[in-house]
């Protein structure tokens, strides 16, 4: 039995809410505070919760509730939470939730994994029932992974064939196989970036004979980019910060933050033989 005169634990602690955050995500994970702590009065969940309001957001509470008092024992917490969920974040029109969703694609730097979040929030605004949220979460995968080799191997499979689930681990494996290749050989390998700069092929134009690619494979080559535009982890054309290599590890010189051929010990040492 919990010790009464000391009922909360210090199992976990409460955060303060955070002004601008889902408040949605900080009751959820109170009541997971709750349930660890063996804490069920409804009074004492109302204290804690209150106690962990900033100001503003407190002042709020007593505005939504009046003419009743926070101190009044009939006002519960489940009350204060509803109230406060319906004023910090009315419900999105699912047409503009929809539309977002449609219209969000991988971003240069962002791991699969990440955009599958992405979407998984995007979609929870969506109304989709689940056969649909399954089926449109699949649809967005394919259409906005922008990675010709990840595109390809999923339009290879019928459509009937191609799950959700099946469609997400495939684009992970792909992605794992260009850092291991990177790996294996330390050098200049397509990778998750460099396609989706670079990639500039319509997979749908193929199917049209009448749209034929055509390849300039004389045309002048690009410039080079300014070192300031190159980023020192990798050597790709895009900002370190969002580089998936900045926690990989050299394999020239052991050191974490780049991989080995942007490692400047492995030029300086073909610079000075």
């Amino acid at each position: 039995m919990p010790d009464e005169s000391n009922p909360v634990r210090n199992i976990g602690r409460v955060q303060k809410f955070v002004v601008g955050t889902d408040f949605e995500a900080y009751a959820e994970q109170l009541e997971f505070f709750f349930v660890a702590n063996g804490v069920t009065d409804p009074k004492q969940k109302k204290a804690i919760l209150l106690s962990n309001l900033p100001t503003e957001t407190y002042q709020l509470a007593k505005d939504l509730v009046a003419p009743t008092s926070l101190r009044e024992d009939s006002l519960t917490y489940d009350t204060i939470v509803e109230r406060l969920q319906k004023q910090l974040k009315p419900q999105k029109s699912a047409l503009v939730a929809r539309y977002e969703f449609d219209n969000r694609a991988r971003n240069a730097g962002e791991t699969v994994s990440q955009y599958v979040a992405v979407l998984k929030h995007l979609a929870t605004e969506c109304k989709f029932n689940e056969a649909m949220r399954l089926e449109r979460l699949r649809d967005r995968l394919v259409s906005g992974i922008r990675d010709k080799k990840m595109m390809s191997e999923l339009l290879k499979l019928k459509l009937e064939e191609l799950t959700f689930d099946i469609a997400v681990a495939k684009c992970i494996a792909i992605e794992q196989s260009y850092k291991d290749v990177e790996a294996l050989h330390g050098g200049k390998e397509s990778n998750p970036v460099d396609l989706l700069e670079s990639d500039s092929v319509d997979l749908l134009a193929q199917s049209r004979p009448d749209k034929k690619l055509k390849l300039n494979r004389e045309a002048k080559p690009p410039e080079k980019k300014s070192a300031e535009q190159s980023c020192y982890c990798c050597l790709g054309n895009h900002d370190h910060k969002g580089c998936p290599y900045k926690r990989e590890k050299c394999y020239h010189c052991n050191k974490t933050g780049h991989i080995k051929r942007a490692c400047k010990a492995k030029e300086r040492k073909a610079q000075s033989t």
